[in-house]
């Protein structure tokens, strides 16, 4: 590691033999590989200046793409490379970051200088992939610590592609489902409560997910509008419209 002087791998290679360090996570490498006699052949100190850097989004749940995605362009401002970034939702933020290459996962790239990989991997322990628990820090963090820059928030940037009005009435938006079922508002009458006292100061309530409204746990509301939302454009749309939003730890939360 340049920056610390630790050895984190070293090994010795017969012929026709190649061998990798297990961190998956940034370091700043230098690569020094040397004869038996210690002659040394290579000497190499990361530099991604103008190179080619692959950064995988290794999720498809929209709040960890809106939250990951402004430290994908912070890599890119601090080692000014190319980046391609791979991620599922890469039609919220292609406007908003034009000097990042956004592409559909599962496409094989030549030249690359590196790749990483940002996710919540299976075993918590390996610091190899998270060097920090992901249960124990906020879900941005997640992305500078796999990336090596200095954690700050970091409001990300959305595409609007339709800035106007759904409806001419003024209206709250609501977004009452997660993926998981721990993240449920458990008060039974709460959402239904909601609903009622934002009719009374005359607001309609729209509800945003592609849930419906009795998805797990939940049980159906009255007097709301559920628009059957075609796409991610057509939610930010009404988001970009509401008065203010109301929600839980979810992906419309983040967005």
């Amino acid at each position: 590691d340049n920056e610390n002087s630790q050895l984190i791998y070293e090994t010795s290679l017969p012929c026709h033999h190649w061998a990798k360090p297990s961190k998956k996570t940034f370091v700043d490498w230098r690569i020094k590989v040397e004869k038996e006699n210690g002659e040394i052949i290579h000497d190499e100190t990361f530099d991604a200046k103008g190179k080619r850097v692959l950064i995988h989004l290794d999720s498809k749940s929209l709040g960890d793409n809106i939250a990951w995605t402004p430290y994908v362009e912070e890599f890119r401002k601090k080692h000014d490379c190319h980046v391609i970034c791979s991620c599922f939702k890469k039609d919220l933020f292609e406007k908003s970051y034009p000097d990042i290459e956004f592409v559909e996962p599962g496409i094989n790239h030549e030249g690359l200088y590196a790749s990483y990989q940002i996710g919540w991997f299976d075993d918590w322990t390996d610091t190899n992939k998270n060097p920090t628990d992901p249960r124990t820090i906020p879900l941005q963090q997640t992305a500078t610590d796999i990336l090596g820059i200095d954690y700050e928030e970091i409001r990300p940037r959305i595409d609007v592609e339709n800035s106007r009005r759904p409806i001419e009435e003024k209206y709250i938006c609501i977004s009452t489902s997660s993926t998981a079922g721990c993240k449920h508002w458990q008060n039974p009458t709460g959402w239904q409560d909601t609903v009622n006292y934002l009719n009374d100061l005359g607001y309609k309530v729209v509800v945003l997910q592609k849930e419906s409204l009795d998805w797990m746990d939940l049980k159906g509301l009255k007097n709301t509008e559920h628009p059957n939302t075609e796409n991610i454009h057509d939610v930010v749309s009404w988001l970009s419209n509401c008065e203010f939003f109301i929600g839980i730890g979810s992906g419309i939360s983040w967005l």
